[in-house]
């Protein structure tokens, strides 16, 4: 009886160093959370060693405190070792930084070991004495160009891909004579945010395809995650173009880059369409992106872990290999036995329908259906009962939506969310945990950029802005952008169904200037002006806020930049109070009866800061006590509300959930902690939860009234 493959096996494994010039590594099975299963081996052969690349269970291996250039693949299971041959100084020097691959494990005749320079390839096959050297330069339309390999993969059919540093695509071909060359295919790059300063990028490759993973980072800094982006290598296009789906395949990737990979969610038992990350500047974190919903969850594999002296890496055990082979022997047998299955459920489905005489909700008279929708107390029911199905959609007429003179018709804001990729957004009521779906194709390919008063600020493309009201459905066109969307921050000050209504944004232009763009409803173009001061202000992806006749924007330094519109003014003031706190992984800014708020999270939410602006003395205050006050933020957009009842006051709703999807976490200011909405669970920290990336708090300014059939 042939082996089949076995979960543990087709995962891999995330391979800690455990120490300084440690000779342990710590194995985190990934497939074991939440019992955080692992376990810590030593190996004496590698003290003083890390990983630079690692494939089917090999790793690259080098000694940084050997004195001689020391490097060897190395079997973590197997526990064997190939040294390689000394590298010569200069070119050490300058591969320094570079990657390096291995193409194929040693058992492979062909088994080759690559750095990659910036003017030349340093290769080994197995059983060289010496390494090879081989220059390259990089020719665009016959013509050499200031370029250099920055990415390097090696696909499955023996094909080596690269990007460069300007995003050129690169082949690495090996001539008859054994030299390696480099031949630039005619593709267009792939066109990722524009607005981001720093990101992480790899190749992976995929089912046979190469897909470049960009991860942009907030800030300046590579701390936090803004935004993750997939492209997809386009041999007929000749382009790379915007992957939204990884389907049932999960890519892992780290800092080190050169162990990248992707397995089957189906054969490794992981949920799809995830990407799994690491971060140089948190060596004990695990990240995972959930494509579905554009959210991202951070765990804590080894609580216990000392600090390691190299990064975390990937490992995929060389066993799954040999039982890899045994599945795919099998894979024609188990889908026929599969299709008969399912031929022979839908047989018994078809007859048990045809004997039934039980009626459908489906089938209930128009007017009963009508009559309950008019006992509906609740708007989001009214509209998810026309969800049901299409029958019921036409026996009960679409809402009749009206502006609401005294305010907001709800308590307290709902939490939209949506997948740029697809046409569905849901619609969240943190007070009763209750989430409703909804399409809306008018969000298709477009991205959530700011939120007041029940409107959406949208982007879509690279010029194109538009506000849209998912209640009422409506949507007011802006002027098309003079340049590539590249905003850190936007806003508006007041409804689009208001004449005074301007749309403001803001983006970095160099050192101590800001490029600063509005628009009037009224205007048939954009303004933009140059924003100078003595400080220098780099604006954090935080959303402005608008207030008495000016929009305030935070700096990464937490300085605040105030653009000023009263009296046609345009004036540009940067206040620099003094940092409130050191460590601040994210922020908030709010409005609240004439007052800016800001709200600073620690990295991984270790502590929450409230700050009130004191404009007079140019100084944050802290606020230890919102006293009936409760804060609703997100990337997007940030209420400052009255509570209603007093359990709701001093609290601070984030779009961040612990473990499942509804249940939503507050900062309790009163006891310090993170509090799940719906549970009795308390946290000190955002480990073994879920953010969603693309969101905004809501909090429409209409009514609503039953309408008759």
């Amino acid at each position: 009886m042939k082996k089949t493959i076995i979960s543990n096996l087709a995962a891999p494994r995330l391979v800690f160093p455990n120490g300084e010039g440690t000779k342990k590594l710590t194995f985190f099975d990934i497939l074991s959370y939440p019992n955080e299963k692992s376990y810590t081996k030593n190996f004496d052969e590698i003290f003083g060693c890390c990983c630079l690349a690692s494939i089917n269970g090999w790793l690259i291996m080098m000694d940084y405190l050997s004195k001689e250039d020391h490097c060897f693949l190395w079997n973590p299971d197997t526990r064997e070792i190939i040294d390689l041959p000394p590298r010569d100084e200069d070119d050490i020097e300058q591969i320094k930084n570079s990657g390096c691959i291995l193409l194929s494990p040693p058992a492979n005749l062909d088994c080759t070991v690559l750095f990659v320079g910036k003017s030349f390839f340093l290769w080994w096959r197995v059983g060289d004495k010496i390494w090879t050297k081989d220059e390259y330069e990089i020719v665009r339309d016959g013509i050499k160009i200031d370029d250099y390999i920055d990415k390097v993969i090696s696909c499955t059919d023996g094909t080596i891909y690269a990007l460069t540093m300007q995003r050129l695509t690169i082949i690495i071909d090996r001539e008859p004579c054994g030299k390696l060359s480099v031949r630039t295919l005619d593709f267009e790059r792939p066109q990722y945010y524009p607005e981001t300063l720093c990101f992480h990028a790899y190749l992976v490759e995929s089912c046979g395809e190469i897909i470049f993973v960009v991860i942009h980072s907030e800030g300046v800094t590579f701390k936090g995650v803004n935004h993750i982006e997939l492209f997809k290598m386009d041999f007929s296009e000749e382009a790379w173009v915007i992957m939204d789906c990884l389907g049932d395949n999960v890519i892992f990737v780290s800092t080190i880059g050169a162990d990248s990979m992707s397995v089957s969610a189906t054969q490794s038992g992981l949920k799809g369409n995830c990407i799994y990350f690491t971060l140089v500047q948190d060596k004990h974190n695990l990240y995972v992106f959930d494509l579905e919903d554009e959210s991202i969850s951070i765990y804590l594999p080894c609580p216990n872990l000392r600090t390691p002296s190299s990064l975390p890496f990937w490992l995929l055990p060389s066993n799954r290999l040999v039982e890899k082979q045994n599945v795919d022997e099998n894979t024609t047998a188990k889908k026929e036995l599969k299709m008969e299955a399912m031929r022979n459920t839908l047989a018994i489905i078809k007859v048990n329908v045809e004997k039934s005489e039980r009626i459908c909700w489906i089938d209930l008279p128009f007017d009963l259906v009508a009559m309950i929708a008019m006992h509906l107390p609740l708007a989001i029911d009214y509209m998810n009962l026309r969800c049901v199905c299409k029958t019921w959609a036409f026996s009960v007429r679409p809402i009749q939506w009206r502006v609401n003179p005294t305010g907001s018709t709800i308590e307290y804001p709902w939490l939209m969310s949506s997948n740029r990729e697809s046409s569905r957004c849901k619609f969240l009521d943190p007070t009763c945990n209750i989430t409703s779906h909804f399409d809306m194709p008018e969000l298709l390919y477009a991205r959530i950029c700011s939120s007041k008063d029940g409107w959406l600020l949208m982007s879509a493309g690279d010029y194109s802005m538009f506000f849209f009201n998912p209640f009422t459905k409506e949507i007011v066109e802006l002027p098309d952008l003079t340049e590539i969307f590249s905003f850190s921050g936007v806003s508006f000050s007041s409804p689009p169904t208001s004449p005074d209504c301007v749309t403001f944004g803001i983006c970095f232009r160099g050192f101590n200037a800001v490029d600063i763009y509005f628009v009037h409803l009224e205007d048939d173009a954009w303004t933009n002006i140059l924003g100078v001061s003595e400080a220098r202000f780099i604006p954090s992806k935080v959303t402005p806020v608008f207030c008495n006749g000016a929009f305030y924007c935070l700096g990464q330094k937490r300085h605040l930049g105030i653009f000023d519109l009263k009296d046609g003014l345009n004036g540009w003031t940067v206040l620099c109070p003094p940092r409130p706190c050191s460590c601040i992984h994210r922020s908030y800014l709010l409005e609240y009866n004439g007052e800016i708020l800001s709200v600073f999270v620690s990295h991984k939410g270790k502590y929450v800061h409230v700050l009130k602006l004191d404009y007079s003395n140019e100084t944050w205050k802290t606020s230890s006590n919102l006293e009936d006050i409760i804060l609703f933020v997100s990337r997007f957009s940030s209420i400052a509300l009255k509570a209603v009842a007093e359990r709701m006051q001093n609290k601070i709703y984030f779009s961040v959930s612990f473990n499942s999807e509804n249940n939503y976490l507050f900062y309790s200011l009163q006891i310090g902690r993170w509090q799940s909405s719906f549970s009795d669970s308390f946290g000190e920290d955002l480990y073994n939860t879920k953010e969603l990336l693309h969101c905004a708090w809501m909090q429409p300014t209409i009514s609503w009234k039953h309408t008759s059939s």
